[in-house]
């Protein structure tokens, strides 16, 4: 009996010893993404919503206009709603744009959502003052953009459709250490990019929010 009982106690001992040492030797998997980002930005806190008043450029004409948005830093590093292997400092989401002193550029929603990137951009107007996060290429910030794929107006408003879906991007971004020049890389694993077709009164905007080529202030 005695030998019986010495050899399943040296069994358990050493299935004992064999989970404690593959519990320190696995690797640490990736947090699971949370999940597709909200359209409406309803999955990013309420207090980073903002309404900032800045100039769009359309086809020559200046304006000034109201972009309200929800912008949320990510202290630290968290993982991206699109891809569970890559974390971003931040994350920007759109949700309407006001004209205040020019008349509402209708037929031209397009160039109107590009002039907003580009004041989001912050290779471009840098409205959330990005740029001096953003470090040589030893390192990158990552940041992630959502913008409404079906846009209508609201009087003088540019606004998101209701069942819209939305176009989701991550971009790494860092500043080439020989030449000063920004580098932007689009990461391959993203959200899926839609292909609705939006019906009147909704226009369909395409999903054409680049950092590295929307950089001019004019549209």
């Amino acid at each position: 009996m005695k030998p019986l009982y010495t050899f399943i106690c040296s069994w358990f001992s050493l299935v004992l010893f064999a989970i404690i040492l593959l519990g320190t030797t696995m690797p640490t998997v990736a947090m699971p993404p949370a999940g597709p980002p909200s359209c409406d930005c309803g999955d990013l806190p309420p207090d980073t919503e903002q309404t900032k008043v800045t100039t769009v450029c359309i086809d020559g004409d200046t304006c000034e206009v109201a972009i309200t948005y929800r912008h949320y830093e990510a202290t630290p590093m968290e993982v991206d709603p699109c891809n569970g292997s890559l974390r971003i400092n931040s994350r920007t989401c759109f949700k309407k744009v006001c004209f205040v002193n020019c008349p509402p550029p209708i037929g031209k929603e397009q160039k109107v959502m590009e002039g907003v990137f580009y004041a989001l951009n912050p290779l471009g107007g840098d409205i959330n003052m990005i740029a001096g996060a953003i470090p040589f290429c030893n390192d990158v910030y990552c940041w992630t953009v959502t913008m409404p794929r079906c846009v209508r107006w609201e009087d003088s408003c540019l606004v998101r459709c209701l069942d819209a879906e939305c176009c989701t991007k991550s971009w790494r971004i860092c500043i080439d250490t020989a030449t000063g020049d920004p580098h932007t890389e689009d990461v391959g694993i993203a959200c899926h990019q839609p292909v609705q077709v939006c019906y009147p009164p909704c226009v369909t905007v395409e999903c054409q929010y680049n950092p590295a080529l929307v950089t001019s202030f004019c549209r």
